[in-house]
């Protein structure tokens, strides 16, 4: 099953075959795929006979959704874990090896970014072993931000959209494991993206306070107040005159994920 993908192999002791399952499920993204992954406990490995088979040329990005999962890259015999909502990074074509911690389930969500998207700058002679992701701080923060709306939103974006942002995610992965820099034009445009999706997660999150505003947003999360400025208006806290005591919000003027036109969100007390 996994190596019609990625080509990996499953190891599981003999006895435990029997009451294995699994399920896959991929969403098209142009040349690639996201896929979702539940399997029983077992070891994963993409080892040097599988990659010389199959050259994957690519970058993994690999969330944990629920549990934990210990990844170990093989090449520096180097092991660490990826927590429930974390996540990891690695060369397609260096060998690695993971499984559940304490026996739990697999359940995690991979994405195969191939190098072609990665900045034509970078070095294509590196290669970088698995690797956890920082998610609470720098751009571990912003890529684990812009992920997570990825994998929500992919299903309400066209193919159009989902090409651009599958190519902002590229360039968040590739700065994040040093082959691309953040001051190179696409780069740059790329970590204000993920910052702009951070922006509007915090708005999404406190639709209900009296007090949101561009300076309370930019206090919140420490960043410039020209990361704001996309955001019109009309997606700041505004008296409804028709009812003093709730506030009008415009939703469709935050980009990308608010769906709903209006809502009237009561103030508190």
């Amino acid at each position: 099953m996994c190596s019609h993908f990625y080509g990996m192999t499953f190891d599981l002791e003999r006895r435990k075959r029997s009451a294995f399952q699994a399920s896959l499920t991929a969403k098209s993204i142009g040349e690639t795929a996201l896929v979702d992954l539940r399997a029983s406990a077992c070891v994963i490995h993409r080892l040097d006979k599988q990659i010389e088979a199959a050259p994957g040329n690519a970058l993994f990005l690999y969330r944990q959704a629920a549990g934990a999962a210990w990844i170990e890259a093989v090449d520096r015999r180097h092991r660490f874990v990826v927590e429930t909502s974390t996540l990891a990074m690695g060369d397609s074509d260096l060998p690695f090896a993971t499984a559940p911690t304490d026996g739990h389930e697999f359940n995690c969500t991979i994405l195969k970014i191939p190098f072609a998207r990665i900045d034509p700058w970078a070095d294509p002679t590196v290669q970088y072993s698995a690797q956890g992701v920082q998610p609470s701080a720098g751009i571990g923060a912003l890529l684990t931000a812009y992920f997570d709306a990825f994998c929500r939103e992919i299903d309400y974006l066209d193919s159009k959209a989902a090409d651009a942002a599958l190519q902002t995610l590229a360039q968040l992965t590739a700065a994040a494991r040093d082959t691309a820099s953040s001051v190179t034009d696409r780069g740059r445009d790329a970590v204000l993206a993920a910052r702009r999706q951070m922006v509007r997660e915090f708005i999404e999150c406190n639709l209900h306070r009296a007090d949101l505003t561009p300076a309370m947003t930019v206090r919140a999360l420490g960043i410039s107040v020209f990361i704001v400025h996309f955001a019109p208006r009309s997606v700041w806290r505004q008296p409804n005159c028709g009812n003093p005591s709730k506030t009008m919000i415009d939703r469709e003027s935050i980009p990308f994920f608010m769906r709903c036109k209006y809502q009237k969100i009561a103030e508190p007390g």
